[in-house]
């Protein structure tokens, strides 16, 4: 150390610095940390992470591509005009344009939810079924394996209606 050292305060918005007084090792709440730097709010691909000793800025996850919003596990929503999509329960959200086969599109919270009836290949909500499996017809938003009394398969394809 030379005779021309001093100690100097950390940065205005940094409550505990090192190595110099921008180098930021702790932030005053509710600012979080990313790069040394106190910032008010995450960039995107970064979550913020509270439940540590010092609240960060952490990278997501898994980037998930067109990913707007992620959290410690994963993606929780996409970019406009793409819908979160989760394979199964153990695999991680991803974002798509059009939700797959078993799956219909949630407008409102912009997510691909599972069509609950079996033998449903497509539908328009949980329960109304717009496509059924082979051998199943296709009744009033359910899917059949024979045709109620009254009615008889038809020759139009399964499901186009």
């Amino acid at each position: 150390m030379d005779s021309n050292s001093i100690c100097q305060q950390c940065s205005s918005n940094c409550l505990e610095c090192l190595l110099s007084s921008t180098s930021c090792t702790k932030c005053p709440l509710p600012l979080l940390l990313l790069n040394s730097k106190c910032n008010s709010q995450c960039p995107t691909g970064f979550f913020a992470n509270t439940l540590s000793v010092v609240d960060t800025c952490d990278t997501c996850v898994s980037l998930v591509h067109n990913c707007s919003v992620c959290t410690a596990e994963g993606c929780s929503k996409c970019a406009e005009m793409y819908y979160l999509f989760q394979q199964s329960l153990s695999a991680p959200y991803t974002c798509i344009l059009t939700c797959p086969t078993g799956f219909y599109s949630d407008n409102l919270f912009m997510k691909c939810l599972q069509c609950t009836q079996s033998n449903c290949l497509t539908c328009s909500s949980a329960t109304q079924c717009t496509k059924c499996s082979s051998s199943f017809y296709i009744f009033q938003g359910y899917c059949l394996s024979v045709c109620p009394l009254s009615y008889a398969p038809s020759t139009v394809a399964n499901g186009d209606l």
